[in-house]
């Protein structure tokens, strides 16, 4: 079996991550889901999804690192070697290759980044509604008890839940 290049073993992490990262895509796209239709068991569901893939996206994180450490590092003073270094010592097919996989991996960044801030503006949203509607129930509904001629607890709620005066 013939060995990678640095830049093909490069390529091939960068593959992987595309991978990985569109899986994220989907569960994140899914979430979206799970919190407009508020079912959390779903939420929970597909964040403990999310963190094993993390964690898949973590070990070839610390793969790339060590491969740009071995292969591509041209500072003494330990500066960061940043896609367009390594682009500049790649050289033919491979740099082509690499290049592109770069930008489609960069691309599916930015989109996941994007609805996982949305994702996250939702979340924040219903939470702020629920602590609203809580607090709005806290503070109108008292239940007033009390004891019938027969000696049997009667109780009744008064105030209104159904109306929210702090929304």
């Amino acid at each position: 079996m013939r060995t990678l290049t640095p830049a093909r073993e490069l390529n091939r992490i960068f593959s992987e991550d595309i991978k990985l990262y569109s899986s994220l895509y989907c569960l994140e796209q899914e979430k979206t889901e799970a919190v407009t239709s508020r079912d959390g068991r779903e939420l929970e569901r597909l964040s403990i999804e999310q963190e094993r893939i993390l964690e898949m996206i973590s070990r070839l994180e610390i793969e790339r690192s060590e491969l740009v450490e071995r292969h591509f590092t041209m500072f003494p003073c330990g500066e960061d070697v940043v896609f367009s270094d390594i682009l500049a010592r790649t050289t033919g097919e491979d740099a082509e290759a690499l290049h592109e996989t770069g930008r489609r991996l960069k691309r599916l960044l930015v989109k996941l980044e994007r609805l996982k801030n949305a994702n996250s503006k939702l979340l924040s949203d219903n939470l702020e509604y629920f602590n609203i509607m809580i607090d709005g129930l806290k503070n109108s509904t008292s239940i007033q008890s009390g004891y019938d001629s027969k000696g049997k607890e009667n109780s009744a709620v008064s105030g209104s839940i159904l109306f929210n005066q702090t929304a």
